[in-house]
């Protein structure tokens, strides 16, 4: 067994040799390489040649392939070499197959509309005798007796109105009939006439290939013709199964990697292979090259003076002032060109492929196909963290590091407690070995209080007065489990950034085992092993001071 593989560049123009056989051969999709953004297909053709020079022509590729991006490989029995690889594009119209079901369609409009015409000229009819009764009844009666014309009495009159009412009503009501059957009709040659536009010649471009090769001997030969095309990708998700088990079980937590796969290209993938590939191959594939900057000083303005100006000079500086405005010389500060670049961040990429096991059909209708990728299990370590400055709930957080060769892609987490769905969760890029938390909702087996302490606000001094405010609370929490826990309550004091502003913590409180944490300024954290059923107070207070204004 034998593999050739030739990468070749693209020609727009379809050249084959003068005598060569040309094999037309329908390809099919056999395995696809899903990218966070885009795909790479790979099609089989299995044909048997015989000696000489030959042509593959395949014609059923999309025509939103990039043409550079194809690749033709060869399996066979014996030698095959691959000579060359053309492609151009055609634009194909679908008629032939729809043509007839347009003109029973058309047909069908024309004896409708030949109906609507029939009852309109009923309606005239209806109308012109309407109006001949009409006029008939405004005209004098008269009754000609022995020569003689006599004005007919009232009772002849009355029966004469009645005759004429009811024959007017019986034409209202069959004129009324007919337009409600126009009516239907038109809607019939209007939902038709819809049918007829979606069935409308629709062109649409494809992608032939010419592939041409040759054998030395009759055999059997397999091509494999791989390509790129845009509009699919991939993201990763997760479930995370936290076990809390009983007292004497150590914690477990199952996490089951996901990906879900999007797809509106104009294949249709039926029973393929799919990979996962986290290489995004269509971002930038170099560092970016650093140019010299220069920095220019803030501009200061100046304090505005009250000027006289002269009609010729305010002329001047107002044509000066649009002058600047219009060439752009007024420009951004350096803080605020620095904002508008870190306002866009891109997850440095560690590239992996995950090969799912069977074989998957995506539709290319958007519908989201989800996969399992794997599944590990991890020991973790649990805590309650608590703010009781903000929320007065305890959450139960678990402490984990994934293991294996492969980081966790950033994506959603599904939050799974003792097999009891708590919500959604994030998390960023993992490295393997890396330790990471996920919060797992309340925990009503922490019970915490908070409550005012100490409060003050005044002055104090004799010779130079300052302004004085104490705040302080005093914090009680509860561990209610049957096993020992970690509790992590966090608080927070303000600070300041004016040097005649002092905060500091007040006497007698109770000291923090963490400060600035994540470096952030003022935020506080106590730390604690709680066995079962035992309680901590912790007091926190601050005191600002600053000269009387």
């Amino acid at each position: 067994m034998k593999k050739t593989l030739l990468a070749a560049l693209l020609a727009t123009t379809i050249l084959t040799p003068a005598n060569a056989d040309e094999i037309n051969a329908q390809s099919k999709i056999d395995a696809v390489t899903v990218f966070p953004q885009g795909a790479k297909i790979t099609r089989i053709v299995k044909t048997q040649v015989t000696h000489g020079e030959h042509t593959l022509i395949l014609d059923d590729l999309p025509g939103d392939v990039d043409p550079q991006s194809i690749r033709v490989s060869s399996v066979s029995n014996g030698t095959l070499e691959i000579r060359s690889i053309d492609s151009n594009h055609v634009y194909v119209t679908s008629d032939a197959q729809l043509a007839g079901q347009r003109k029973d369609i058309e047909t069908n409009i024309e004896t409708l509309q030949d109906e609507i015409a029939a009852f309109n000229q009923q309606i005239q009819t209806l109308n012109y005798q309407r109006k001949l009764i009409q006029d008939s009844a405004i005209r004098p009666i008269t009754v000609s007796q022995n020569n003689t014309e006599t004005q007919s009495s009232t009772p002849d009159l009355g029966s004469l109105f009645d005759l004429v009412a009811q024959r007017l009503q019986k034409l209202d009501e069959q004129s009324l009939e007919l337009k409600i059957k126009i009516r239907k009709t038109s809607q019939q040659i209007n939902d038709l006439n819809i049918k007829l536009h979606e069935l409308a010649p629709k062109q649409h471009v494809k992608l032939n290939v010419a592939v041409d090769f040759a054998t030395e001997q009759n055999t059997q030969a397999e091509f494999f013709v791989k390509y790129r095309i845009q509009n699919a990708g991939w993201q990763p998700f997760y479930d995370a199964r936290l076990k809390i088990g009983k007292k004497s079980e150590t914690p477990d937590l199952e996490l089951i990697r996901k990906a879900q796969i999007v797809q509106h290209t104009s294949e249709y993938w039926e029973n393929v292979a799919l990979t996962l590939s986290t290489t995004r191959s269509t971002g930038a594939t170099s560092a970016p090259e650093l140019h010299p900057t220069e920095f220019t000083p803030p501009h200061v303005q100046p304090m505005y003076k009250t000027k006289r100006y002269s009609s010729n000079e305010l002329r001047d500086e107002l044509s000066s002032l649009q002058s600047e405005d219009a060439q752009g010389k007024i420009a951004e500060s350096p803080e605020a060109v620095a904002e508008k670049e870190v306002a866009q961040a891109f997850t440095a990429g560690f590239q992996a492929a995950y090969k799912i096991t069977g074989r998957y059909t995506v539709d290319n209708q958007g519908t989201a196909k989800k996969v399992k990728i794997s599944a590990e299990n991890l020991s973790a370590s649990l805590s309650v963290h608590e703010a009781p400055a903000l929320d007065l709930n305890a959450y139960l957080t678990a402490n984990f590091t994934p293991t294996g060769s492969n980081p966790l892609l950033p994506g959603r987490v599904m939050l799974f407690r003792d097999n009891i769905y708590m919500g959604q969760g994030y998390v960023p890029l993992i490295a393997s070995g890396e330790e990471h938390e996920l919060g797992f909702g309340i925990d009503d087996q922490v019970k915490i209080t908070r409550s005012e302490g100490k409060r003050k606000t005044g002055e104090s001094g004799i010779l130079t007065t300052e302004y004085v405010e104490e705040n302080s609370w005093i914090t009680k929490v509860k561990n209610l489990h049957d096993r020992e826990m970690n509790i992590k309550i966090y608080d927070r004091m303000p600070f300041a950034v004016n040097e005649n502003i002092e905060v500091s913590m007040m006497k007698n409180m109770t000291r923090p085992t963490h400060k600035e944490i994540d470096n952030k300024r003022g935020i506080y954290g106590w730390e604690y092993d709680l066995k079962s059923g035992e309680e901590k107070t912790i007091k926190f207070g601050y005191r600002i001071t600053h000269p009387q204004s």
